[in-house]
């Protein structure tokens, strides 16, 4: 009996997956960008990503779940920083800012074949072309049939998004679930101090909601219903006519000056007569410490007599007495 031989059979162990690799990206932004600040992240992000490999960061966590990106910003010394707090302050000293992140880079899946799958297709194509000579050998003799062509199917019109979207509301049982870009709130703007400071200015919010949130620290002394107040106003963002700061403005001079009439004053209220009569008269003389005299038509005539007289015995010299004798007096002719 001859003995029994058999093939190694040779297996090669996959190779071990070790992910994919991780690289440190970077981006800047300038003081000139940090009041387009979302904007500008959210596209060098998409370009980060992109070069990256990666189509969305949706794609990015289902593909490696729970990696951490380390994000952290430092300013144009080289120190790390708090990029919140540099974006929303009105110094320039620590610009241009730079976020770095560790990202992954996406593996280019190998689109060579592996030598089972080339044997596979080998097989595959000797059984068709076995297939195809039975074919030809049972169509020997019989007529060509005619073969006609069927027309090609009108092209679909084309749609625009807001009809596609239209389409998908209007199904029935259908359910949309939106995801929040940014689910978590940031802090946008901060002011504090007296009327007049740089900070209050104003602030433009992108999307169409947000947070206001008014808080003090005690100051105000003991009048806390006096201590802080505040006078915000949301506008639409496209408000772009030239005189919308001049409404504004006049909407809240009248404003304030309405909060002022309905505050009233602080003094206690005093409730006098229009008409002037004797006791009105006697009161106000008696309060600037003046003569009180009613005033006729033969008094004031009597009054500016005794003045004038006055007068005339101030400005007259009395003369000298006359001692001579008259003339006459002495007898002689």
């Amino acid at each position: 009996a001859a003995p029994a031989t058999s093939a190694p059979a040779a297996a090669s162990a996959p190779a071990a997956d070790t992910g994919p690799s991780t690289e440190t990206r970077e981006f800047t932004l300038s003081w000139e960008e940090k009041d387009m600040f979302f904007e500008v992240v959210d596209r060098k992000m998409k370009e980060l990503m992109a070069d990256l490999g990666w189509s969305d960061p949706a794609e990015l966590e289902r593909a490696v779940p729970f990696f951490d990106p380390d994000p952290h910003v430092v300013d144009s010394s080289g120190s790390r920083v708090e990029g919140p707090m540099m974006l929303f302050a009105d110094d320039p000293s620590g610009f241009p800012l730079t976020f770095r992140f560790k990202l992954p880079r996406r593996k280019v899946e190998s689109t060579e074949p592996s030598p089972d799958e080339k044997e596979a297709e080998h097989v595959e194509e000797a059984k068709e072309e076995e297939v195809d000579a039975a074919e030809e050998a049972e169509a020997e003799g019989e007529p060509a049939e005619a073969k006609s062509e069927s027309p090609e199917p009108p092209e679909a019109p084309k749609r625009t998004p807001q009809e596609c979207l239209q389409q998908l509301l209007d199904t029935p049982g259908l359910t949309l679930v939106f995801a929040h870009p940014r689910p978590k709130s940031v802090q946008l703007h901060e002011s504090f101090g007296a009327t007049g400071k740089a900070c209050w200015k104003r602030v433009k919010v992108p999307g169409d909601y947000a947070e206001f949130e008014f808080s003090t620290d005690g100051d105000g002394g003991d009048k806390p219903d006096k201590r802080w107040g505040v006078l915000a106003l949301a506008m639409p963002a496209t408000s772009d006519d030239d005189s919308m700061q001049e409404k504004v403005d006049s909407f809240l001079g009248k404003w304030v000056e309405e909060l002022r009439r309905a505050t009233g004053s602080m003094e206690s209220p005093t409730v006098e007569r229009d008409a002037w009569d004797e006791a009105r008269l006697r009161a106000l003389c008696a309060r600037h410490g003046w003569e009180f005299e009613w005033m006729t038509e033969d008094g004031e005539r009597r009054r500016r007599a005794h003045e004038q007289w006055d007068v005339l015995k101030l400005s007259t010299p009395a003369l000298p007495a006359d001692t001579a004798e008259p003339d006459g007096t002495s007898g002689t002719p």
